[in-house]
């Protein structure tokens, strides 16, 4: 593409002369990043921050779609925010898709309200506590988020509206805006992608086994010819699966609703072992916790992550902005402790390196 008047240039059209002066082409991203996130001051021009460029989003489509309009109606602001804002986003996400509806941004602004979804039965990531409220590890991130959001949204203050939501519906309650996102303990899975995006990793767990501890079970090769629970379509159901034929042991998978179903059906000796994360078992009420022990083994990989609208590239941007400066600062090992200090725990190697990456550079 030509430059603003001279030569061909490297850079993307407009963005040579953001500031109506020369910049050097490897301070170009950075620029754009910073026009786009509002903190490009004096060197962006009016309308590229993410707001600004969102709400021009359908005319932008239109303008894909009809080239002539390019040339004719929407001119040459209109492009030159539009590069500003694909260069940026290829730097900060590394994709520069189109987004097909407008970001949730647009009406967070407008209302000053963000809508949460938040899980009653997850202890100790997302629960309700005694005072009612919700309450977790992953409601604490969130709500330091809501901080980072009002700040990026230049809002003087931005309110929560907690939306409650089940194992089985946490999903489509985000999918079809009941909820901006949802706080509580859902991994990031390929499969799911399909219906929502996801934040950068909150933390890692993996699939756990609780049996009784007086039925003799100290390893999962014990489970042969016994029935093994877990909560249906949950990543925990998929990853015991897995393992039973990976390992060639033959159990009966007997699928429950919800945790405490899960964990009654154990007590009650109507299946061996209950499946799910090693942390919500251990935070799940039951009648005697001496009667019931965890085995050793770790079935699978679970990265949590907040989920977001799948497709909202500015609201996956900002949530995650505001992510990395929690990690950056070190208030997610301050939200970790107080959660997880008194059973002994400290961070493993897997989140420790879930944070790092998380805390990205602007």
């Amino acid at each position: 593409m030509r430059g603003p008047g001279r030569g061909r240039s490297p850079c993307p059209a407009g963005a040579r002369h953001v500031a109506g002066a020369a910049h050097e082409p490897e301070e170009l991203p950075q620029l754009a990043f910073n026009c786009v996130v509002g903190k490009g001051g004096a060197n962006c021009p009016a309308g590229t921050r993410i707001l600004d460029i969102l709400s021009e989003r359908n005319q932008f489509g239109k303008f894909m779609r009809e080239p002539t309009l390019a040339r004719h109606s929407i001119g040459g602001t209109m492009i030159r925010r539009m590069a500003v804002a694909l260069a940026a986003l290829a730097v900060a996400v590394g994709v520069a898709s189109a987004q097909t509806a407008p970001s949730r941004l647009i009406r967070i602004s407008d209302t000053s309200v963000v809508k949460i979804a938040y899980r009653f039965d997850s202890n100790p990531f997302s629960f309700v506590n005694e005072q009612g409220e919700p309450a977790g590890y992953t409601i604490d991130l969130c709500r330091l988020a809501v901080r980072s959001l009002g700040r990026q949204l230049g809002l003087d203050k931005l309110e929560i509206e907690w939306v409650r939501v089940d194992v089985g519906n946490r999903l489509e309650a985000v999918a079809n805006g009941s909820a901006d996102m949802e706080c509580g303990s859902t991994t990031m899975t390929l499969r799911r992608m399909m219906e929502v995006d996801f934040s950068s990793i909150v933390f890692v767990e993996s699939t756990g086994l609780v049996v009784k501890t007086a039925s003799g079970i100290s390893r999962v090769s014990d489970l042969a010819g016994r029935k093994i629970a877990a909560i249906a379509g949950t990543t925990n159901e998929r990853a015991v699966a897995d393992q039973l034929q990976r390992r060639q042991i033959n159990a009966t998978m007997v699928l429950v609703r919800d945790r405490e179903e899960g964990i009654t059906a154990l007590e009650e000796g109507r299946v061996d072992a209950f499946a799910s994360d090693k942390l919500l078992l251990t935070g799940a009420k039951v009648k005697d916790p001496r009667a019931l022990t965890m085995l050793p083994d770790d079935l699978s990989f679970e990265p949590y992550a907040i989920t977001l609208p799948r497709g909202d590239w500015a609201l996956r941007l900002a949530v995650n902005t505001a992510l990395a400066e929690i990690y950056r600062r070190g208030d997610n090992l301050k939200i970790f402790d107080k959660w997880f200090s008194a059973s002994g725990l400290r961070p493993s190697l897997l989140l420790g390196a879930a944070y790092a990456l998380g805390a990205l550079p602007e």
